[in-house]
């Protein structure tokens, strides 16, 4: 149940032929979904690299793309990376989409999920249609999110020593189809925390990876959650420690609702620890007022103990925490 030393050079696309299909589809340039079966210990996708673009196109139910990886459900990604455009457009979703360059989706629940030393270079770039908030009903988060690491994840024991170097561009565009309200996370690292991650540290968004969240056309009377971050997009469960954004950041909606753009986080519900920020968000250079939710209504609703400015505290840093790569 391991993959190593893996290259792969070819493109790899899933073309929806217009039919609707009530499935999960997982799409990556190494494996499409990656599981740990019950007693093993050492099940990892290890020293792959994927130098082809990803592509998927779909009318389903749920959509997990990566650079590296689809869907995770336990085990190890590390020492990995991903060089191609990472892309989507998704239709019609009742569950949600999860896009990554290196890996989509981080399945909860399942076994300990680790994600360590990878580097992801390529564009991570979506649009999807009639998408929405978590409904309260059925509890299922419909809605989409994008990281230059990882996409969604539901818990972790790690997500440490990652480097992106690609931008993250997402677009939603509800078209009035959908009875959910708008809803879409980016970041630099990992767009959504949609379950706590033991460990998330010492990861860093290099300059040219930008963020961006986008609402177009969206109906009237429907409301928006656009969410940005330079490393998290939607940070929810997770306390993040020693994380480098410097990449302009932005958020932009369409109708009523709002956008969170931020050098650290787009939200913060939980703890951000000793991080540090460059690049402009929304325009605006980074400083303290804008690290986290600074977009139409600023969002700063867990603490944020110690954050930096990058360029001026370089001497702090130390060559071993800024080289992970």
């Amino acid at each position: 149940t391991s993959v190593k030393n893996c290259v792969n050079y070819g493109d790899v696309k899933h073309i929806s032929d217009g039919n609707t299909q009530n499935s999960i589809l997982c799409i990556a340039g190494i494996v499409g979904q990656f599981a740990m079966n019950v007693g093993y210990t050492d099940c990892v996708i290890e020293n792959c690299h994927n130098h082809g673009d990803v592509f998927s196109s779909a009318i389903t139910a749920s959509q997990h793309v990566g650079g590296v990886c689809g869907r995770m459900l336990g085990g190890s990604i590390r020492d990995c990376s991903n060089d191609g455009t990472v892309e989507e457009n998704f239709e019609l979703a009742v569950s949600f989409t999860a896009l990554g360059g290196i890996v989509g989706y981080v399945y909860p629940g399942f076994a300990d999920n680790y994600i360590e030393n990878n580097i992801n270079r390529g564009l991570v770039k979506g649009v999807t249609y009639s998408i929405g908030f978590e409904n309260k009903t059925d509890g299922i988060f419909h809605g989409t999110a994008a990281g230059g690491i990882v996409g969604i994840c539901g818990a972790a024991q790690s997500i440490s020593r990652n480097s992106n170097y690609g931008a993250v561009d997402f677009t939603t565009n509800r078209k009035g189809r959908s009875p959910y309200d708008a809803v879409a996370e980016a970041g630099g690292i990992l767009g959504y925390d949609k379950g706590k991650t033991e460990l998330f540290s010492n990861n860093h968004n290099y300059p040219g990876a930008t963020v961006k969240a986008v609402a177009t056309n969206t109906s009237s009377g429907a409301l928006e959650e656009i969410c940005a971050g330079g490393i998290v997009g939607k940070l929810m469960f997770t306390t993040m420690n020693v994380g480098i954004n410097e990449a302009d950041v932005s958020a932009v909606k369409a109708a009523s609702g709002a956008a969170y753009a931020g050098s650290i986080a787009g939200v913060n519900n939980s703890t951000i620890a000793t991080c540090y920020y460059a690049g402009r968000v929304n325009g605006a250079a980074a400083d303290l007022t804008n690290t986290v939710g600074n977009g139409n209504k600023p969002q700063v609703a867990g603490p944020v103990k110690e954050v930096f400015d990058y360029d001026n505290n370089l001497d702090d840093l130390g060559s071993e925490d800024v080289d992970w790569d």
